[in-house]
């Protein structure tokens, strides 16, 4: 975390989305930083975010989520980079050359922000009971353990390869709306998981 950096919560990030695809996209401004969240729940497992940000001072960005249920995210970084500190003191980090995949042990990170002209990542988080029930009875020892939720965060950080740049740039580009827009976006939040999951060996 940034020594004097500007903090902010966003416990609008992470709760539940009930009546809607979406939630209306939130804008946080401090000290002539600018920082865009997106959210988008295509189905009530998988959630879809895309941050978009110009950094003039550091700042934290402080999230909780509301689903008590345990999660997997994958952040992929396009432009800039960040830091994502999570309860237990594990921190991982988001740029271009860099991708994580990780199981936080609570429901809660702190996103550290440099100071930088363009910052854009694009991930998601997915229930873990969802990502067993698509692997079977019979997911890696590997995987198996890094779904094992056993109060310690499980986090990998690999170089990025060009499928997930190229998979998550897609999410900020689409066209579609309504139904169409989710569908697209849950079957680009799937193929991540896959290329990731492969990438880093689970």
């Amino acid at each position: 975390m940034s020594v004097g950096a500007q903090t902010a919560r966003v416990e609008w990030l992470f709760h539940p989305i009930e009546d809607d695809v979406s939630s209306p996209a939130v804008e946080i401004r401090v000290d002539g930083s600018r920082t865009r969240f997106e959210r988008y729940a295509p189905s009530k497992d998988i959630n879809v975010f895309l941050l978009q940000a110009e950094i003039e001072k550091p700042v934290e960005i402080d999230a909780q989520r509301a689903d008590p249920e345990p999660r997997l995210y994958s952040l992929v970084g396009l432009d800039g980079q960040m830091r994502v500190g999570l309860t237990d003191g594990v921190s991982v980090g988001v740029n271009p050359k860099q991708v994580p995949i990780y199981v936080p042990a609570e429901g809660r990170g702190v996103l550290a922000i440099e100071p930088q002209r363009k910052l854009r990542v694009a991930g998601f988080s997915i229930q873990v009971d969802r990502v067993r029930q698509m692997l079977g009875d019979q997911p890696s020892a590997l995987m198996a353990d890094f779904l094992a939720c056993d109060g310690r965060t499980k986090a990998l950080e690999i170089a990025t390869p060009r499928r997930l740049r190229e998979l998550a740039a897609s999410l900020f580009m689409a066209r579609l709306h309504g139904p169409l827009h989710l569908v697209f976006m849950e079957g680009v939040a799937l193929q991540i998981f896959a290329v990731h999951a492969v990438a880093a060996g689970l």
